[in-house]
């Protein structure tokens, strides 16, 4: 599963804030004593606008939660594979994320900066576990499929903000992990599903935004004035990762990631390119549906109960 908060003063916010002290100003002025407080919906609907960007965003925090609640829930599903006899074998997730690390939404404080691209990460190209079950007689597999996602009769139906339908199976050891961890086989999903949909949704409004693609030429010119060819940021941390499974050296690596990303955040102070994006994913999200908001703010919530009951 491919696992990807950002927090901080958002658009959404300002304008809150903003009209709360003008409201106040201008009370002031009238001579009224006292100040009205803002409203309790207005107060929620600014704390849910918060909490749908922190979903959309990958930092090092997020980066490194992840990485536990991967890893947790591989020790869970391997626990009860082999309750039930068989044997499961754990994928690694690679090295634990340094703290201070940057990535294409958030620049990071470590020095000198750093993707947290290694060669450890990279891993082989197909998991042991695949290979295992691979080499199981087709029975097997049969038998193996059903312990680990469970009967194919024991499947759920989820609609995606993009109007996108999945369907996924809720027993097994996997739904076990999975609700052990989030709550629900339903919540697990949706923290890993929602997010990428919507996403991709937000991708397509970046595509005619003036802000951002003037933002996202004036960080290529200067990637060019380098000698380096990248789209976006993400492209360039995506090359990287390339590299990486490509088998290079560590020490290569190391210093071509170093060189990379110090460029990068030089080209991002100059064209404010990671700033115009978290305001444009702002701006996006006012657009939203309610009920896009919702399930949103329901994964950030589902994410801090899980991380909080992994640390317990």
């Amino acid at each position: 599963m491919a696992i990807r908060s950002r927090r901080g003063a958002l658009r959404g916010t300002a304008r809150l804030l903003a009209a709360t002290v003008s409201a106040a100003v201008l009370a002031t002025v009238s001579g009224c004593a006292t100040h009205p407080a803002p409203r309790p919906h207005a107060e929620a609907a600014a704390a849910q606008l918060r909490d749908a960007a922190a979903v959309l965003t990958s930092d090092a925090t997020t980066m490194r939660r992840s990485w536990e609640l991967f890893g947790e829930q591989q020790v869970l599903v391997q626990r009860c594979m082999a309750q039930a006899g068989y044997h499961y074998l754990i994928t690694s997730a690679g090295p634990e994320p340094a703290i201070g690390l940057t990535t294409a939404d958030v620049k990071g404080a470590a020095s000198p900066p750093s993707y947290g691209v290694t060669a450890d990460a990279a891993g082989p190209s197909t998991p042991a576990q695949d290979l295992y079950v691979r080499g199981l007689a087709p029975a097997q597999q049969a038998r193996y499929a059903g312990a680990l996602d469970g009967p194919t009769d024991q499947a759920a139906n989820m609609t995606l903000p993009s109007g996108t339908s999945v369907t996924y199976r809720t027993g097994g050891c996997l739904g076990k992990a999975r609700a052990t961890l989030y709550g629900s086989v339903r919540a697990a999903l949706e923290n890993a599903s929602v997010p990428q949909d919507v996403e991709q949704l937000f991708e397509r409004f970046l595509g005619p935004n003036r802000p951002y693609q003037t933002a996202v030429k004036t960080w290529q010119r200067c990637m060019a004035e380098s000698r380096r060819k990248a789209r976006t940021p993400a492209d360039l941390i995506g090359s990287l990762q390339s590299l990486a499974a490509s088998g290079v050296s560590g020490k290569t690596l190391t210093a071509r990631e170093s060189a990379d990303a110090t460029a990068d955040l030089v080209c991002d102070a100059r064209s404010g390119l990671r700033r115009t994006l978290a305001q444009q994913k702002t701006a996006f999200l006012a657009k939203q549906p309610v009920r896009t908001l919702a399930l949103l703010d329901r994964v950030w919530k589902v994410r801090e109960q899980a991380h909080g009951a992994d640390a317990e």
